[in-house]
């Protein structure tokens, strides 16, 4: 199976991104619950302390949010493990992490069975835990790295596609296909190395916090690689304090008094051995003749259902990327030729947000009009 490359469009069978039933739903062929969850992918079945780590149990400094939960295996296996028991995925409006007003708790798990399987020389297990997202006022996201995070999928067009409607599209950022990259600390004013390992992705970096500038990170990632301005990036950029994901000290976040909180229990699920079992094979096919009205009912459609805090060229520039690039680089001819005979509601929205990815083009590109791909 091909690899993706590290940031931008993968597609998944939306029959394989589902929870079991259960007090919390989570199922991809429902619209709104697509739109409304970012995919965090973790390794569940490993430990954070014990007899291959550095520091041990006893040393292991405290976390704010996190408690480090600890056990045996049961039979004559008397190792000790330490587990981090939650991961608190957070959201909120400044990216220095003051003023918290949603925080997502992910238990972790903590069976320390699968722990001693691992350490017996057990593979990894890996899930995707479904996030919940309220809004676009959502504008940054912080992820504690008391597990070891190897992707962040942020949805962007349920349907791919005429010829791949059980097909969906994520943006992707990848934590394992690069040997590492080069990262902000805004707070102490300094870069540094942040090293990714192909297994594990982030490993275990408990006294640090990651944030995502979420709508940065659509406006960047939904154009296509080869388009993008080669003076911005997720990590490094040509003006600094316009890097799209940066790392915090841990006690660097302020939750607010106010603050929503979100409890989802440990289940093994989404299991991602399963996903990739589901995806093998699967083909994006590329209509090379037009498919006007498909689009048309696509983009009406998803506008009026309400993306949550997708920006509404996202799924166009998805399914046709080239009249997508027309209402970023110049939305007035895509206004005025509107080959797609949106309504004007859908044309408002989608120049209101193609505004945004704007900066993440070169200077001085021009789309070559909008054709539907």
């Amino acid at each position: 199976m091909a690899l993706p490359y590290p940031e931008g469009d993968v597609y998944f069978k939306r029959s394989a991104l589902k929870l079991p039933q259960g007090e919390y739903k989570y199922d991809a062929e429902d619209e709104k619950a697509f739109y409304s969850h970012i995919l965090v992918e973790t390794v569940w079945n490993t430990y954070a302390s014990g007899p291959s780590t550095q520091p041990s149990n006893s040393s292991m400094k405290p976390h704010p949010r996190s408690k480090l939960a600890k056990g045996r295996a049961g039979g004559f296996y008397m190792t000790t493990f330490g587990v981090w028991d939650s991961t608190h995925v957070m959201f909120g409006p400044n990216s220095d992490g003051s003023n918290i007003n949603r925080d997502v708790v992910l238990a972790n798990n903590q069976n320390y069975n699968e722990t001693r399987d691992y350490d017996s020389g057990g593979k990894i297990k890996v899930i995707l835990r479904p996030v919940p997202v309220s809004s676009k006022e959502d504008n940054f996201m912080f992820v504690d790295l008391v597990q070891q995070v190897r992707a962040v999928y942020f949805p962007l067009a349920h349907k791919s596609g005429p010829q791949n409607e059980d097909l969906c599209t994520y943006v992707m950022v990848d934590f394992r296909l690069r040997k590492g990259v080069e990262i902000r600390m805004p707070a102490e004013d300094k870069q540094v190395t942040l090293p990714f390992r192909y297994s594990t992705g982030l490993g275990y970096r408990h006294h640090e916090t990651m944030c995502f500038d979420v709508r940065g990170i659509y406006n960047y990632l939904m154009i296509p690689r080869q388009l993008r301005n080669p003076e911005k990036g997720l990590y490094k950029t040509a003006e600094p304090g316009e890097e799209l994901i940066t790392l915090l000290d841990c006690h660097q976040i302020k939750i607010s008094p106010t603050v929503i909180r979100l409890d989802r229990h440990f289940i093994r699920s989404i299991d991602l051995a399963s996903v990739i079992g589901d995806n093998f094979g699967v083909d994006v096919i590329w209509s090379p003749h037009q498919f006007e009205s498909w689009v048309l009912k696509f983009m009406e459609h998803s506008v009026y259902l309400g993306l949550g805090l997708v920006p509404e060229v996202g799924p166009l520039l998805a399914v046709s990327w080239s009249i997508g690039m027309q209402a970023i680089t110049n939305p007035d001819a895509f206004k005025a030729e509107n080959v797609l005979h949106l309504s004007a509601d859908v044309l408002q929205a989608i120049v209101g947000t193609a505004i945004g990815a704007n900066p993440n083009v070169p200077k001085g590109f021009k789309s070559g009009g909008g054709k539907v791909f």
